[in-house]
């Protein structure tokens, strides 16, 4: 047993988060520089979902911060960015 290590969840909150703060800010100033940061954040979580590491972490799968539940309203959102909203906490 390796001892000093913690295992995380290799899917957070903070890495869907980080594209819908980017989407805010491009809902806000309309600028695309914005837009292209969230998709790359979303290509990068999209690509964590595929090479299988959702299922290495994370105490719920299915939460809305832990696993596919995030990483789904993120790609839906990232289809309609205007009409985004972090789930949740933004009306």
């Amino acid at each position: 047993m390796m001892q000093g290590f913690v295992l995380l969840p290799l899917m957070r909150a903070s890495e869907s988060g980080n594209a819908y703060a980017f989407l805010s800010v491009h809902r806000l100033t309309g600028e695309e520089v914005h837009l292209e940061r969230a998709k790359a954040f979303g290509g990068w979580v999209s690509q964590k979902l595929m090479i299988g590491a959702q299922s290495q972490g994370g105490d719920k799968p299915y939460s809305l911060f832990q696993g596919l539940t995030g990483a789904a309203c993120l790609c839906f959102d990232l289809s309609t960015p205007m009409a985004s909203r972090f789930p949740g906490f933004e009306l």
